[in-house]
């Protein structure tokens, strides 16, 4: 296995309790040399794959290196919500792995119905998936992975994260995300504040213009407009 970098493995009985991924990381002898693991899951056929686990959540910043990032932190708390599972729980969580879920999600309704085909799998879905699947195994494989790092690796501070137009991917820890909800909670509890003082501000404002002789310009510019001043007396 020393020779080995990578493992390309199919499994089955998913649907009847992730028999095919529990086998493996339970009875074969190569689960205590695997270092990272990308499992590959779809409910769909169409669209852009997401990144929606990681394992430590640190694992992201390594995605993020890849043509086309699509992922979003949200998506580990739907799959919880909805109950669902997926490989990935027997790797990361019964053999500790660290490791990436990703899987299609859209045209969903075809899922495990007679409309289930390959056919209906879009081109441009797999050739992203594979782009992007092919770039991250090279950056794990060749990169700046540092492989020989102990393999559980636990999350101080998960990182928060998602893309923007699937071309960049922003991650920032969740201290911060909590320092900066607590600046926008305080922005808008003062906001009643701040917008009468604002206001009255403006208002000062336009009766000093007034007193210095810019009143007829400024109605004549707002009758044209169809907004016509009101002279304080």
């Amino acid at each position: 296995f020393d020779r080995v970098h990578l493992i390309v493995l199919f499994t089955g009985a998913e649907e009847l309790g992730l028999k095919g991924a529990q086998a493996f990381i339970s009875n074969h002898t190569w689960k205590t040399s695997i270092r990272r693991f990308i499992n590959l899951d779809s409910t769909g056929g169409k669209g852009k794959a997401i990144l929606f686990r990681a394992k430590p959540s640190q694992l992201v910043v390594d995605y993020g290196r890849v043509p086309r990032p699509h992922a979003n932190v949200f998506g580990d708390e739907i799959l919880q919500y909805l109950g669902a599972n997926t490989d990935y729980t027997q790797f990361a969580t019964k053999g500790s792995l660290p490791g990436y879920d990703f899987a299609f999600y859209l045209d969903g309704y075809n899922y495990h119905t007679l409309l289930d085909r390959p056919s209906i799998v879009e081109l441009g879905a797999l050739q992203h998936l594979g782009e992007n699947t092919l770039a991250l195994s090279h950056e794990i494989l060749f990169g700046r992975v540092d492989l020989q790092q102990p393999y559980n690796i636990s999350d101080d501070d998960n990182l928060i994260y998602f893309d923007i137009l699937g071309r960049h991917l922003v991650t920032y820890k969740m201290s911060t995300s909590i320092i900066v909800q607590a600046i926008l909670t305080g922005l808008i509890f003062r906001l009643p504040i701040l917008v009468p003082l604002i206001s009255r501000s403006a208002s000062i404002t336009l009766e000093s213009d007034d007193n210095i002789g810019l009143s007829p310009i400024l109605n004549e510019f707002s009758t044209k407009i169809g907004l016509p001043l009101v002279n304080r007396q």
